[in-house]
């Protein structure tokens, strides 16, 4: 790309300028070396980003001939230590610079400068409105509020905030108010489009952030109101329009999350019945069943609420009407709900009772299997984690589930052996949710004797070759890497060249294997341009390119560049990108 030192400005892509910019003003350039040679110079820097990387900069006149930064941005031709470093060039270019970036409907060339100062613009502040405000009488302020009310949102914001000062508390004031709001989204085809659906969800987001107004200010009867009639119209909120951007079911899971606030409040004996009621009575009318966690939660915060044998017997029988299916989630809900029942209408014995006996539920075996390493049982935490391997073969996250389980035991236990082999399993699977790559590999390394490490790595690369799933290339490189085969991992390199491979493993041949790796590079490259066509292809065709040249072959990539030119002088947009290299 062809910079000018007095030009760059304009030739620059705005976003990385003020990037550079930004660099260059808070003095994190320093010139290093400078070489002149008549109007010829060549200048070197340190620029100090997440690490200090090293720019050069050769100057014929103003022209910039060539550059180079040895940070890893490769999304375009210049990057913001570059730009940092032409800035320390010509210092004088920022003096009078605010914004590089272009203005909404501006062109990004610059206009030419207006005759005479211009004036400057009155910005309203906070202060200023509090002087108009205090300048209004009574009804002044009353005219203006009522004339704004025409607008909905105005008038609906008014009602939330102020209404219940002179309407009665009522859900269904609240739930007819939430079914205008939607009606009139909805207009001439009765459905919300989704460029309404924000708004309609910010006013009904209204009445909840009241309903959080008056929990913060202890009113449980007002805010339960509120909270209602959003639940009592969920329903309708939910399938009332196209909810894409989620602003919808946000409502409605703001509404359960004020439901939560107020149910570990100590609420006043009338209020907790009236809450207990509302939530079995929704539960009893299978409100929201089939909106996932939503149909359970009535009854789990029936479950908290509840007081006295009486209400604890009700719950135990809505939870016991049907049999329990192990393998569904909300009976598998409903069960670790009974189990809290159970210990707070008998005791926390017989709730342990009824976990084990009920220890298919993968919470309950988990919750056992804790209970045992609590009490250092660990000979009954790997009974129960072996049991669920055997029980729960058709659910493979389950498994490993369990076989996590056991590896954490036998860690306890310092059991070398079983921590080998369940790490090896771990590693060639490609590791779980908890146990990453490089914490695997070193409990396999740490647990094997030292004179059998050679061969347990020999028989690893064999067993990962052997299994071929998703994760064999990357656990084969990772060994590579570690245990310094580099002359493995370029065979594997050759074999499957792939830019994306050959682009993480840039930094392990700079030194072995160098020419080979470039050659693997460039045929990668004229594969890609073989295969993809379009402009977002030759922006990463070039990326790739580009990365050749921070290899330390400029050479060589100049020459590919030219070279794809010329085997594709049609492809305009093309050679348009390659231009900027």
């Amino acid at each position: 790309m062809e910079l000018n030192l007095k030009l760059f400005e304009q030739q620059i892509d705005p976003v990385i300028l003020q990037r550079g910019l930004k660099y260059f003003k808070s003095g994190v350039v320093e010139e290093i070396n400078r070489i002149d040679h008549g109007s010829n110079s060549e200048i070197d820097f340190i620029v100090q980003g997440t690490e200090p990387y090293d720019v050069h900069i050769e100057l014929k006149g103003d022209e910039v001939v060539d550059f180079d930064c040895n940070c890893p941005y490769d999304m375009g031709p210049v990057c913001k230590h570059v730009v940092a470093a032409m800035f320390s060039l010509e210092n004088n270019s920022f003096a009078n610079y605010t914004d590089l970036s272009p203005k909404k409907n501006e062109s990004k060339t610059p206009s030419k400068p207006k005759t005479g100062q211009p004036k400057k613009k009155k910005i309203i502040t906070a202060k200023d409105i509090d002087r108009i405000i205090d300048s209004l009488t009574v009804d002044e302020l009353k005219a203006f509020v009522r004339e704004e009310c025409s607008d909905r949102s105005v008038k609906m914001r008014l009602i939330n905030m102020y209404g219940d000062r002179v309407l009665p508390q009522s859900a269904e004031i609240y739930r007819t108010q939430i079914r205008s709001i939607i009606r009139e989204a909805q207009g001439r085809y009765g459905y919300v489009e989704y460029r309404d659906a924000r708004e309609v969800g910010n006013a009904i987001m209204e009445i909840i952030y009241r309903a959080n107004d008056n929990i913060k200010a202890r009113e449980w009867d007002a805010a339960f109101v509120k909270i209602e009639a959003v639940i009592e119209e969920a329903e309708t909120i939910l399938n009332c329009g196209d909810d894409s951007g989620g602003y919808l079911g946000a409502t409605v899971s703001e509404a359960f999350m004020a439901l939560e606030e107020i149910e570990v409040a100590e609420l006043p004996e009338s209020t907790r019945k009236m809450i207990f009621e509302r939530m079995m009575s929704w539960d009893e009318a299978k409100h929201l069943a089939g909106w996932g966690s939503w149909e359970t939660e009535f009854i789990a915060i029936a479950v908290n609420l509840a007081s006295g044998p009486t209400e604890l017997d009700r719950i135990e029988k809505a939870l016991s009407t049907t049999p329990a299916d192990e393998n569904s989630w909300r009976d598998s809900e409903k069960m670790k709900l009974m189990a809290q029942v159970i210990e707070k209408r008998y005791s926390r014995k017989e709730a342990d009772e009824f976990i084990y006996q009920h220890r298919y539920n993968p919470d309950f075996r988990k919750t056992l299997i804790q209970m045992a390493i609590d009490c250092s049982d660990y000979d009954k935490a790997l009974d129960l984690a072996t049991e669920g391997i055997g029980n729960d073969r058709e659910w493979p996250d389950l498994v490993n589930d369990w076989r996590e389980a056991k590896l954490r035991i036998y860690i306890i236990k310092q059991d070398h052996k079983n921590i080998a082999e369940l790490s090896q399993y771990f590693f060639i699977k490609g590791g779980n949710r908890n146990f990453r790559q490089e914490e695997l590999y070193n409990l396999i390394k740490n647990n094997i004797p030292h004179k059998e490490w050679p061969e347990t790595v020999k028989n690893l690369i064999s067993q990962i070759k052997a299994d071929r799933n998703y994760y064999e290339y990357d656990n084969l490189k990772f060994i590579y890497i570690r245990e310094e085969m580099r002359d493995e991992y370029f065979k594997m390199l050759s074999a499957d060249p792939a830019l994306r491979y050959l682009e993480e493993a840039e930094p392990y041949f700079k030194d072995i294997h160098r020419e080979e790796f470039v050659n693997l590079y460039c045929n990668a490259i004229r594969k890609y341009a073989d295969a993809y066509m379009g402009r977002d292809s030759y922006i990463t065709l070039t990326r790739y390119i580009r990365h050749i040249k921070k290899f330390g072959e400029k050479e060589t990539a100049e020459n590919l560049a030219k070279e794809l030119k010329e085997r594709y002088p049609k492809r305009r947009a093309m050679i348009e990108e390659l231009t900027k290299l």
